[in-house]
């Protein structure tokens, strides 16, 4: 089921589904909630997710990420190949996540609507920080060229407080 959610996807589209599955229905079961993801692979999804389910006071028995599936897809959007993560291939391919969570079977239908609609919020969220990233790093690079202690109202001790802590959060500590 987790591979006929991410068979078709588009670029950047995120895909969440959650569901109490039955035999009946999909061939298989499970005493848990399941959740379902698949996105573009980045980071912090997989502390984001445990995050938020932890903040819905949701146990959290199994997730599975595997760190990244490179594939392969069509003009529709369909995944033709699954390619080796490591090696160097030409050509148009992605890095997606698809990512499994069993939960506290949940039988309320608002409260799997809710915890979809959460984990859809803060993935967009990792989303926007992701993409916006680089940016960030640009414009805190140009702060620190403008604290000029000489050319500042502040104590220059003060000032180069600053610019040090905002060149130890550009060495990778955002």
């Amino acid at each position: 089921s987790h591979w006929e959610l991410m068979l078709r996807r588009a670029p950047d589209e995120l895909k969440v589904k959650v569901f109490n599955p039955r035999y009946e229905e999909y061939g298989w079961q499970s005493t848990h909630t399941i959740i379902q993801i698949a996105t573009t692979d980045m980071p912090f999804l997989v502390d984001t997710m445990r995050m938020e389910i932890n903040r819905m006071n949701l146990t959290m028995h199994l997730m599975v990420h595997s760190g990244g599936v490179k594939v392969k897809r069509d003009a529709s959007d369909k995944v033709i190949n699954v390619l080796p993560y490591h090696a160097s291939i030409e050509g148009d391919h992605t890095f997606e996540a698809p990512i499994h969570m069993e939960i506290d079977r949940q039988t309320d239908r608002k409260v799997l609507t809710k915890i979809k609609n959460n984990l859809i919020r803060v993935l967009n969220d990792v989303r926007s920080a992701v993409n916006d990233w680089g940016l960030m790093r640009s414009r805190l690079g140009d702060a620190i060229k403008e604290l000029d202690a000489s050319k500042m109202k502040q104590l220059a001790a003060e000032v180069n407080e600053s610019k040090t802590f905002l060149q130890w959060l550009l060495k990778d500590h955002f």
